[in-house]
């Protein structure tokens, strides 16, 4: 998952990135906080982190762009940010990744379920 940083705009800070979608960042990560602890942490990140990467979804490299995180700490509101405006890039790309991300979550949320009326899933 080493392409976390790289999409990051050279011309945009994260702060610019976000301008202007710091509601639907905290609408998308109220959706993804499944148990409602107001963070993010690996299970609740684990699949739409791989979907959206596209590869298998590594723990340890995705907590360390959080400078000090591990895959036992949790992710805030703050932080997914962070990962969505690295991801995105450009202030312009914005809805359309948090539109993905959206997409993801149903996908995943609906594979849950259909994985654990079969039996899958505890």
């Amino acid at each position: 998952m080493g392409s976390t940083r790289t999409h990051l705009s050279d011309s945009e800070t994260r702060p610019q990135i976000l301008k202007g979608h710091r509601r639907a960042i905290s609408l998308l990560f109220k959706d993804i906080d499944t148990d409602g602890g107001g963070t993010l942490d690996v299970d609740e990140l684990r699949d739409i982190i791989k979907e959206v990467e596209g590869k298998d979804y590594d723990e340890a490299k995705f907590f360390a762009f959080f400078r000090g995180k591990t895959a036992t700490d949790t992710l805030s509101q703050m932080e997914f940010g962070w990962y969505v405006a690295s991801k995105a890039g450009k202030n312009e790309k914005m809805s359309e990744f948090i539109d993905q991300l959206h997409e993801v979550r149903q996908h995943v949320h609906e594979r849950y379920i259909i994985e654990k009326k079969e039996g899958k899933k505890e």
